[in-house]
């Protein structure tokens, strides 16, 4: 039987997104983990093309963390704005400039001041250093930190998401069991009705029972009754519940075992609609596939 948990099982979710940065040497490396719903793990990794040999290492990293679904991570690396800029005065082109400013201001016969910001926009005062790209295992580092934030947050929304699915697939379990309860109800009075309907058919197929017996007509009648029963199938559909709370509670990625178990309990449940012959089981059993295809909706989504 099945008994409530001591705490909530972590359920995960296939889909989420994560960021993360890491700075150095005047660098700022975002990363951006995307994951949708996959059978299998798979990766897309985006890598600056200096850096594409650590495509392998990246990927040992996502897997470590996500075991189902389809990420994808994004490398940006850009200039940390709030590094100091790498600029240089070049003195001797300053020096050459105001040498060549006091010649005009003689041939001129003035006394010109020296406009400062014009000089600083003359070409070659100031000089942009260019950076020196990061060395492969500089950018490694960063991009291990940036990365390791950005599947923590990942994992944390994945958590959460899953939460929320554990808390629906539960309400919708409870609603079908409820449902089948209603269908073993009814089954009695359907079993009986069905009995009584075969024994006039019998009877009147035979023309009447002085030549069968009514010990014959009886063991007749329980013979095709047997057809209808739904007993087996409500035992095992409730072992399939059963089954899928367990493998709910389980740790690990359960998405592709609870997509296994509800294809079983579909089964159960088109058994007993074929069997039912009555409107109101078959009402139920049309409630319980709904709540099936939202249970299996909603799987889709569990790592």
């Amino acid at each position: 039987p099945y008994r409530a948990f001591e705490e909530p099982p972590v359920v995960r979710s296939m889909t989420g997104f994560g960021r993360g940065e890491a700075a150095a040497d005047g660098v700022r490396l975002t990363v951006e983990v995307r994951t949708v719903n996959h059978r299998f793990f798979t990766a897309t990794v985006r890598l600056p093309r200096a850096y594409v040999s650590l495509e392998a290492r990246v990927t040992a990293e996502l897997r470590a963390r996500i075991e189902r679904g389809h990420a994808t991570a994004s490398f940006d690396l850009a200039a940390d704005p709030r590094a100091e800029a790498a600029v240089t005065v070049n003195r001797d082109t300053v020096r050459a400039y105001l040498a060549a400013l006091a010649e005009v201001r003689e041939l001129a016969g003035t006394d010109g001041a020296v406009d400062l910001t014009q000089v600083l926009t003359l070409p070659g005062v100031i000089e942009r250093k260019a950076r020196e790209p990061l060395a492969e295992e500089a950018f490694a580092g960063l991009a291990t930190a940036a990365l390791s934030a950005a599947l923590g947050d990942l994992v944390a929304l994945r958590d959460a998401e899953g939460e929320r699915l554990r808390e629906d697939l539960e309400v919708r379990l409870a609603a079908a069991e409820a449902a089948v309860a209603r269908i073993e109800g009814l089954a009695p009075e359907r079993e009986l009705r069905e009995r009584e309907r075969l024994a006039a058919k019998l009877r009147e197929l035979l023309g009447g029972v002085d030549e069968l017996g009514e010990a014959r007509l009886a063991q007749e009648v329980a013979l095709l009754a047997d057809r209808f029963d739904i007993s087996e199938e409500v035992t095992r559909f409730r072992s399939h519940v059963a089954l899928f709370r367990e493998t709910l509670a389980a740790a690990g990625p359960s998405g592709r075992q609870l997509g296994f178990v509800l294809q079983e309990m579909l089964r159960e449940t088109n058994t007993m609609g074929s069997k039912a012959n009555d409107a109101r089981i078959a009402q139920e059993v049309i409630g319980i596939k709904n709540e099936l295809e939202k249970l299996r909706e909603q799987v889709e989504n569990v790592e």
